[in-house]
């Protein structure tokens, strides 16, 4: 039955591209000539909105003619511009396809050079999502995508650097143009290959259902013909010297590109956590200090091909890699107090860990007509991580003594597909069908060796599948002139099986879900520099899949940190509404989810352990209210800030929950200084906050960057973060008669210097636009 279903639906799919691809788009095409009615040879043609003229699309003029495909219903200008001649602004009205004739005047000028620039703003505001631009700013000089991501507004990396999330909506998916990757492979890329990273805060029925927000990376993609090689070097000092180096290499001949990059970061990293754990019912409590250092030379590896078969049809394919085998010391001191009896312990833990990730994937991209486009992408993921760990402990000062080694394999494979139409109809409506898959598998082995006695060791082997198949449509156009309308649905049959080697089936789902998405948008005045948006979207957060193993690390005998096989996916339901005017933005939000996931301690009296491990609650409900404010103090002045007022609120009989709201805010600060030299000071931080069960404690970080170009080759910045050392982060919370504190120490103090180099031939148009719109993302 399944089988039939899914064959029917890429049938269907199919059918609906050939009954569609016929279908029109508004195409505007013109010719330029100067008042001899000669045609201009080279110009630039940019379509700008009438209210601000900011730019919407633009093209090329060559040899005296051009032509901007699928341009939106509305009034617009056209400005065409070419070096010599005074530049001529023209009002479009695009309600069918047009065609316009211009003439330019020769503007006299006498010049020995013409020095073009540009300032591209740091962060946009798109309908309350906010958009960062990596690409010629400060940005781009971090040593890594992660790095990146923890300087954008509302954008929260873990300490582990593991995790990736968005304040008031949880963890992210994160999308590299087309296809989804997991935080692992996103620090495979290389930063000088990305043009953007944009948060998406109510992601269409076209992205996977598996998240509140969408965190989009877009790769750079050459337009002109030549070598380019990039050599990249930031040294950062924080409790120890690491280093970043790279090389990235990009090659260009007419319709063919290659791109390669090689990496090497020398990593040495410190974790402190401080914990001290209480049973309400009994008089036990333990006091625990945990110090890790971990030595990660890591190699990163990438490259890929790109091939334009013609305008608007290409294959590529692509290759990310990352590798290292770390080290790391584990020292605990545990004070352990039961009734009169105290106990200190001890414990030294020698792990090594080696990792190897490898993402691959695949696109075809055809434009079927200037109405329809169909992609076609296929991506395989392979992730193994061996860790042996080796157990020291010193009981009552009695000396040290082996007592365990631990021998723990993961490995993780997935092939995912998808299969997208889009089509755009007469009168500007769009509709985007799709079809992909996901086929994921992990196998857990763990042996565990009691070195005083082999009574107690113990062999697991556990295996876990999972299938996804979905089907998504999405409507988006116009009810009116100044009402915008989107809505979606996607399906989704998740079928996943979890099982001991012994046979004993831990896990058997099979769910179908309907994710419906329904959008609205009110332009509030003529000039659409006001709107409000309304949003309603059902969503859901599967475990992943490291959450999924039975990896333990040992931190003491009476301390671990596990995972849970057993976690539910959570189910999310929210409606929002947001206003902008002018780049800024107010938002609310109110959601509600069943089976929430925390991180929590639970306490085994068997075998007198606590375990620090992640659980299902019943269910949390909360707000989310979010003020975006950029402004243009002076000339030189420029800011971004962020304001966001939470509450949340955990319903479950096992936790004790005081929920009580809290703030966010983020603050970033340029200053244009001449000499090609920027300023940036950044500032962010929480109030106090209860976030579901847990009690957190407020907390205020500042950065500060100062950025230069040398001799137009050389980029030069250098770096202070966390200079107040904010970065401790702790928890409180009351779970199952279980008292908590954790207060986890992060090493997030850290000053750099980075320095990037660019050589290479690449031949560009002897053209140069004289005047760029500050939104022009177009920098040549």
């Amino acid at each position: 039955m399944k089988n039939n279903i899914k064959a029917i639906l890429i049938t269907s799919l199919f059918f609906i591209i050939q009954f569609t691809h016929g279908q029109n788009s508004y195409k505007l095409s013109g010719i330029v000539q100067d008042t001899a009615n000669n045609p201009i040879e080279i110009a630039d043609a940019l379509i700008l909105r009438v209210a601000d003229s900011t730019v919407v699309t633009y093209s090329y003029v060559y040899k005296g003619a051009f032509t901007i495909n699928e341009i939106k219903e509305g009034e617009y200008l056209l400005k065409i511009s070419s070096l010599g001649y005074k530049e001529e602004i023209v009002k479009i009205a695009m309600y069918s396809d047009q065609s316009v004739n211009v003439i330019l005047e020769e503007q006299a000028q006498g010049l020995d050079e013409v020095v073009i620039k540009a300032e591209k703003r740091l962060f946009e505001n798109k309908s309350g999502n906010i958009k960062a631009n990596i690409a010629n700013t400060e940005l781009s000089a971090l040593p890594s995508p992660v790095d990146i991501l923890s300087n954008i507004p509302t954008v929260q990396v873990s300490p582990n650097r593991e995790s990736i999330s968005v304040v008031g909506r949880g963890n992210a998916l994160i999308y590299l143009n087309k296809q989804r990757i997991t935080a692992n492979q996103l620090s495979t890329l290389a930063v000088d290959n990305i043009k953007s990273i944009e948060v998406i805060n109510n992601p269409s029925a076209k992205y996977e259902a598996d998240g509140r927000s969408v965190i989009l990376v877009e790769t750079k993609k050459n337009e002109s013909n030549g070598t380019k090689v990039t050599l990249s070097e930031t040294a950062s000092f924080k409790q120890f010297f690491n280093n970043y180096a790279a090389v990235n290499a990009s090659f260009k001949k007419d319709k063919f590109e290659f791109k390669a990059n090689f990496g090497y970061n020398a990593v040495m990293r410190r974790e402190e956590v401080e914990s001290d754990f209480n049973i309400i019912d009994r008089d036990l409590s333990v006091e625990n200090y945990t110090l890790s250092d971990a030595e990660k030379p890591e190699f990163v590896l990438g490259g890929g091909v790109y091939y334009e078969i013609n305008s608007g049809d290409y294959v590529s394919l692509n290759v990310n890699s990352n590798f290292f085998n770390a080290k790391t010391d584990i020292m605990s001191r545990g004070f352990v107090q039961e009734d009169v009896d105290t106990d200190n312990v001890t414990t030294l833990n020698d792990t090594g860990d080696n990792r190897t990730y490898l993402n691959s994937n695949f696109n075809y991209n055809n434009k079927i007509n200037d109405a329809s486009n169909l992609f076609f992408g296929l991506q395989y993921t392979t992730f193994d991580q061996n860790t042996d760990s080796f157990i020291d402990i010193n009981e009552n000062d009695t000396g040290f003594v082996s007592t365990q080694s631990r021998f723990q394999d993961f490995n993780i494979q997935s092939l995912s597909g998808r299969l997208d139409y889009e089509t755009t109809f007469k009168k500007g409506a769009t509709l985007e069908l799709g079809v992909n898959t996901s086929i994921s598998s992990s196998d857990t082995q763990q042996n565990i060796e009691d070195v005083v006695t082999s009574a107690n060791s113990s062999n697991t082997d556990y295996n876990y599948d999972e299938k996804i198949y979905a089907v998504y449509s999405q409507l988006t156009g116009k009810l009116s002139k100044s009402i915008d309308y989107s809505v979606g649905l996607r399906v989704e049959n998740y079928d996943a099986e979890g099982a001991f080697s012994d046979g004993n089936l831990l896990i058997n789902r099979n769910q179908t879900n309907f994710f419906p998405k329904a959008d609205l948008t009110f332009a509030l005045d003529t000039t659409n520099t006001s709107t409000l948006r309304l949003n309603f979207s059902r969503s859901i957060t599967r475990p992943n899949f490291t959450s999924l193993s039975q990896v333990v690390v040992f931190v003491s005998p009476f301390i671990t940190f596990s995972r849970n096989i057993n976690l539910l996916p959570t189910l999310m339901n929210e409606v929002s509404a947001s206003f902008s005017r002018k780049g800024k933005s107010l938002t609310f939000t109110y959601y509600h989810y069943k089976d929430p996931v925390n991180l929590t301690t639970l306490y085994n009296e068997t075998d007198d352990i606590f375990s620090n491990t992640w659980i299902n609650f019943e269910k949390e409900t909360g707000i989310n209210l979010s003020l975006y404010y950029p402004q243009k103090i002076t000339n030189f002045w420029s800011s971004v800030n962020v304001l966001n007022f939470n509450y949340s609120n955990i319903q479950d009989p096992r936790a004790t929950s005081d929920p009580s709201p809290y703030l966010y805010y983020y603050s970033n600060h340029r200053f244009k200084i001449p000499g090609d030299t920027s300023l940036s000071l950044t500032g962010w931080g929480y109030t106090d906050r209860n976030e579901g069960a847990i009690q957190r404690n407020s907390l205020f970080v500042m950065n500060a960057s100062l950025s230069k170009t040398i001799f137009k080759e050389i980029s030069c910045t250098i770096g202070y973060n966390d200079i107040f050392k904010g970065m401790n982060f702790e928890d409180v919370a009351t779970i199952n008669s279980v008292q908590t504190r954790n207060n986890f120490i992060v090493d997030a103090r850290e000053f750099y210097i980075s320095l990037k180099y660019s050589f290479g031939n690449i031949k560009k148009s002897s053209y140069r636009n004289k005047k760029v719109n500050e939104d022009d993302n177009r920098i040549r």
